[in-house]
């Protein structure tokens, strides 16, 4: 074979195995790029997922703004201490917790509308306003009651029945717990309410030697807050005392009725003259809660246990369920009322407050009433 036919031969020989391997590699390029391509579509469709995703959670997002709407509401409404209380009262409820840790409010369901409970307090003298207290608080009626009271406006009586308008530092104490507990009563919180009234460094006898250590005591044996015991007094016989609680009323000396029970007018006693004639055992025999009251602390720790019996044990155990008696069923309110007067229960919160303030850390439990269908809006007082 000549050389040229032999180069020619070494020529077609190669390219016969260049093309031979490139038809043995080709399946290996086409499938990497193959797997390149699929891989690019499957980035492309798991990028186009999570962006579909975003974007049903964007729109989802936009949704439960309108739904938290409702879900924050239902939130707000089931929140911490107030799950049971309407989001009408939480606002101010949440402002109270964070400024006292240590308070816990409940809330009492009435289970009665708002306006049935408030056509109850209307009726007849069942709310009455002090003469001190603005004119436009008075119905129309000029007409006075005991000699001295004015009935409410039904506006009035709407304000002082609606909880929520005492939801403040200032007048929750009228929903505060009345029973006894020594962790939050003691002579110091009963010395603060009794400060400057007939009872401040006074010797009551008895055994006593301050109105403090007797107050605490009656308390303890009657089961009943002590502040609130210091602070009926008060309220009852006013800072300077009456001839119920000296024990100098001519005919009837040495008793003593400091929560005034019993004491009203009748055709042939005053009524300072009744509550002393009860103190004595209506007439004399009668021993009921620790009768005669012949000291002050008998007078003091049988007032209490008459107070618990009637009121404290009968779900009327806070200022305000004393005033208004909503938590015994709907044909109880208006009736069994320890005070007409309208504003009686926060007078007595206010004045109770004073053995709370500068101790905000005290464990103390407030009962606060929440009624059926209750008004859109807080009841204003009337101008």
């Amino acid at each position: 074979m000549s050389n040229n036919t032999t180069a020619k031969t070494m020529n077609y020989l190669a390219v016969a195995l260049i093309l031979l391997a490139l038809v043995a590699i080709m399946p290996i390029i086409t499938s990497d790029f193959a797997f390149a391509s699929e891989t690019e579509e499957l980035v492309d469709i798991t990028q186009e997922g999570v962006n579909q995703n975003d974007a049903e959670n964007t729109e989802n997002e936009g949704e439960s703004e309108e739904e938290p709407a409702e879900e924050n509401n239902s939130e707000a409404e089931n929140s911490g201490n107030f799950a049971d209380f309407p989001a009408s009262y939480q606002s101010a409820l949440e402002e109270l917790q964070e400024d006292h840790p240590s308070w816990n409010f409940e809330a009492k369901q009435v289970n009665v509308d708002f306006s049935d409970a408030l056509d109850a307090e209307c009726e007849g003298s069942r709310s009455l306003v002090n003469p001190s207290e603005p004119k436009s608080w008075r119905a129309d009626s000029d007409k006075r009651y005991d000699g001295y009271w004015y009935k409410a406006k039904r506006k009035t009586v709407a304000h002082f029945l609606d909880p929520r308008n005492f939801l403040n530092e200032k007048d929750i104490y009228q929903f505060l717990d009345q029973s006894y507990d020594a962790d939050s009563q003691n002579q110091d919180t009963i010395g603060a309410i009794i400060d400057g009234s007939f009872m401040d460094d006074t010797n009551p006898g008895g055994g006593y030697e301050t109105y403090e250590s007797c107050i605490q005591d009656a308390g303890a044996e009657a089961n009943v807050n002590p502040n609130v015991l210091a602070a009926m007094i008060i309220m009852e016989q006013g800072w300077d005392g009456s001839s119920l609680c000296t024990g100098k009323k001519k005919g009837y000396k040495g008793y003593y009725n400091f929560f005034n029970i019993g004491a009203w007018t009748t055709d042939s006693m005053s009524s300072v003259e009744r509550g002393l004639w009860y103190a004595k055992g209506e007439g004399e025999g009668n021993t009921s809660y620790q009768r005669p009251w012949n000291s002050p602390y008998k007078a003091i720790v049988g007032g209490a246990e008459f107070y618990y019996d009637n009121y404290i044990s009968d779900n009327q155990n806070t200022y305000y369920t004393k005033k208004f008696n909503v938590m015994n069923g709907a044909g109880s309110i208006g009736s069994h009322e320890y005070m007409t007067n309208v504003s009686g229960a926060l007078d007595e919160g206010r004045l109770v407050r004073k053995a709370y303030e500068g101790q905000s850390d005290l464990p103390v439990t407030f009962e606060i009433p929440v009624y059926d269908n209750m008004p859109e809006k807080l009841c204003k007082l009337p101008e």
